[in-house]
């Protein structure tokens, strides 16, 4: 015949695990509706009417040009998608090159520009978003004219490079070869067609971009080691913090689809944005961390609470069994006895563990 302590047992654990659902039904039913409202609200374009927001592009193949009588790129074609998540009204702008771009920015006639180089001079007209890739600044000759594999076997040879570009930055202070400024892209092109220059400083993907659709590409060989690896951003003028907050929020929400990796397969067979970085894969770990510690000491603390009232109950359910001058016993559906008593023990002469 079973004690009064495996009846309070039993009892023990079916009000135990019946707890523990309840917090979890709670925890779930908190936490599902504020989940689902927060994806519906990055889903959804903010009501009200639409914000015209002006990009002035500059000529910088495959990122903006204007070309069959619009401005495209891969940059404007991410900002285009961009516009549709945060429910803009996109009017595009073409500037020719970044420094026309950066005034315009300056002075509020435009509020964006799809891709620059961030360097502190412009940091200081312009926001910048977390990097969307890398451009390749190179050396590029003619290998019908110059037998050459490495920069460092170009001396006394003339390279032509765009005033102002990032391409200028990128220039070692002693080059071994003669830079030649050049005022834009178009007659960059020109001096490597005729012959008045042995070579450019170009980024790799504009100018070897220009070479295929002009049909060139075979007078272009890129020499090593790359000059200079920069990362491009999109930049937002200084004196609109909203909007640049905005497009932060609407570009996060672009990497997470596969239109972001489906435009940059368009442009470049392969994507060309870069890794996430390393703080923020940390910062996301340390997160998940400490928020499953944070769950894991509330049901800790829960669970606790729930055995201390248990084992109230029992010790209190105890005494009243024992102090009680009438026998008590207690069967289940079965007819198993459950719970006797002390009283109950004496009145069946003390046989109660034996029937």
């Amino acid at each position: 015949m079973p004690s009064l302590g495996s009846g309070v047992r039993s009892y023990y654990f079916r009000e135990y695990f019946r707890y523990i659902g309840h917090i979890v039904t709670r925890i779930l039913s908190f936490i599902v509706p504020i989940m689902i409202c927060a994806m519906a609200v990055a889903q959804s374009p903010s009501g009200g009417e639409r914000r015209e927001v002006t990009v002035v592009a500059s000529n910088f193949p495959p990122y903006s040009m204007f070309e069959e009588g619009r401005t495209t790129g891969y940059a404007i074609e991410v900002l285009q998608e961009i516009a549709k998540i945060a429910d803009w009204d996109l009017k595009v702008l073409y500037a020719g090159n970044p420094g026309i771009a950066l005034q315009m920015m300056a002075d509020g006639s435009a509020d964006i520009h799809p891709n620059l180089v961030a360097t502190p001079a412009r940091e200081q007209v312009a926001r910048f978003t977390e990097p969307l890739g890398n451009i390749r600044i190179v050396a590029i000759i003619d290998p019908s004219r110059h037998a050459l594999t490495r920069l460092d076997q170009a001396r006394g040879l003339r390279f032509a490079y765009v005033k102002g570009a990032a391409t200028a930055n990128a220039i070692p202070e002693n080059p071994v070869f003669e830079p030649v400024e050049v005022s834009t892209n178009s007659e960059l092109l020109l001096r490597f067609l005729d012959g008045s220059v042995d070579g450019v400083i170009s980024t790799r993907e504009s100018f070897l971009r220009q070479a295929r659709s002009s049909g060139f590409a075979e007078r272009t060989a890129v020499l090593k080691p790359d000059l200079s690896i920069r990362p491009w951003s999109i930049a937002v003028a200084r004196q609109s913090p909203e909007l640049f907050r905005d497009l932060q929020a609407a570009l996060a929400v672009l990497r997470e689809q596969p239109k972001f990796e489906e435009i940059a397969q368009g442009w470049f067979g392969a994507l060309q944005t870069s890794p996430v970085p390393t703080y923020l894969v940390w910062l996301a770990v340390v997160s998940a961390v400490a928020a499953a510690l944070s769950l894991a000491a509330f049901l800790y603390s829960r669970i606790t609470a729930s055995r201390i009232r248990v084992g109230r109950v029992r010790a209190e359910v105890e005494q009243v069994l024992d102090a009680a001058v009438n026998g008590i016993v207690g069967i289940s559906r079965d007819g198993v006895v459950q719970v006797i008593n002390p009283a109950a023990r004496h009145m069946l002469g003390g046989l109660w563990d034996k029937t």
